[in-house]
């Protein structure tokens, strides 16, 4: 998610003052569910999974799926569970990219390309420390997958709760709630659209000058075996006379089925923050010529499920322009 998804009081009266954004909250674990929220749209269903019963919603406010930046990890990132690296076979008549046997499981970048303008909806729970449903929240994402550039919207939306709505396109980020422009938010609506736009766009998205892929290395995990690929985000050029301290690049390890090289786990380490999030894939369905996982679940520090990610619909092949990656006014 994950998300942004922080709900507030809705003003009933255009005279009252203009809200003020919610602080972010702080960690999975902290974060309480939104108010009831409406799907703002219904797509066209692709729907592998029908659909599970829906929990009843808290009237208290909600979610993100990254910590702050301020924010420190209280226990270092996890680590693979009993993971320990084989030897390495040498490679004869390497492949032009170590993600080509991915592709060969899911579908190629030019697959997903294929696909064009999206709307996907998804419902996104969230759980307690004993593992109860605490909410089951409805996102709304367009996403331009047919394009070098980075076109997404979120959409957030409920009876009761702020209508949350982030865009980004060609380097420039909004964030509006209650229909108004909120500077403050936009710096956590970056964020939030890269996650978003990351998973959707993953693995294809590491096929791309903007990422180092390494070798593919065998593990086992908890006694079985798997396959990992370890990307890292390039970083960008020092500037000159900077003094600046240097940040350390994003990484993402894709925990792959030994034998079909399809990818079950994400690991999302992202530098300025320090915290690893582990992300279960799982669900896949065909869309297209590509095979995508429809449930993303995150998992705790201690390996608990904190939130999942499903989703219900697709709707691709459509014509997204410009005035959906914009504030509208």
């Amino acid at each position: 998610m994950l998300c942004t998804c922080v709900a507030a009081p809705i003003a009933t009266s255009q005279d009252k003052p203009r809200p003020k954004a919610p602080a972010p909250q702080t960690d999975f674990a902290d974060r309480a569910p939104p108010a009831g929220w409406s799907s703002p749209a219904r797509a066209p269903a692709v729907t592998p999974n029908p659909g599970a019963s829906k929990s009843p919603t808290p009237n208290t406010p909600s979610t993100q799926l990254l910590p702050p930046a301020s924010a420190k990890p209280a226990v270092p990132p996890p680590a693979l569970p009993v993971a320990k690296a084989e030897p390495r076979a040498g490679r004869a008549g390497a492949a032009a990219t170590p993600l080509q046997p991915i592709f060969a499981g899911v579908g190629s970048p030019a697959d997903l390309r294929a696909l064009g303008g999206a709307i996907v909806r998804m419902q996104m729970q969230l759980f307690g420390p004993e593992g109860a449903v605490l909410a089951d929240l409805p996102v709304l994402h367009w996403v331009d997958l047919g394009a070098p550039r980075l076109r997404d919207r979120l959409e957030l939306s409920g009876d009761g709760a702020a209508r949350r709505v982030y865009g980004r396109q060609d380097g420039t980020v909004f964030a509006q709630m209650f229909g108004l422009a909120f500077a403050e938010l936009t710096e956590q609506a970056a964020e939030e659209l890269e996650v978003f736009g990351l998973l959707l766009r993953m693995p294809w998205a590491f096929d791309g000058p903007g990422f180092v892929v390494e070798d593919p290395q065998p593990i086992t995990v908890a006694g079985v075996r798997r396959i990992r690929v370890r990307v890292t985000r390039r970083q960008p050029p020092a500037a000159p006379g900077g003094t600046g301290k240097s940040v350390p690049a994003d990484r993402f390890d894709l925990i792959c089925n030994a034998t079909s090289r399809v990818p079950e786990e994400l690991h999302m380490t992202l530098g300025r923050r320090g915290k690893t999030v582990r992300v279960v894939l799982s669900d896949y369905a065909t869309l297209g010529r590509i095979r995508l996982p429809m449930r993303r679940t995150f998992l705790g520090s201690a390996g608990e499920k904190v939130m999942e990610l499903r989703i219900v619909a697709v709707d691709h092949g459509q014509q997204l322009g410009d005035d959906l990656f914009r504030p509208r006014r």
